[in-house]
């Protein structure tokens, strides 16, 4: 019985293993106040090069979702 509760925590663990990384890690980071490059999030969703087919692109989406 204890092999099966082991086995079953361990699986637990590993099924969220990338999430808890990366929170324990970007804890670790504030924590420490260490001085890391930040990912700059955009405040609005637009494509980078305004290319006409871009354009066309995005209105024959708009056209079909409507």
């Amino acid at each position: 019985m204890r092999c099966e509760l082991h086995c079953q925590v361990r699986g637990t663990v590993a099924d969220f293993a990338v999430f808890l990384s990366v929170a324990i890690w970007t804890l670790i980071d504030w924590a420490i106040g260490i001085d890391t490059p930040k990912l700059n999030v955009p405040s609005e969703f637009k494509p980078t090069r305004s290319d006409r087919f871009v354009q066309r692109l995005m209105q024959n989406i708009l056209f079909y979702k409507a």
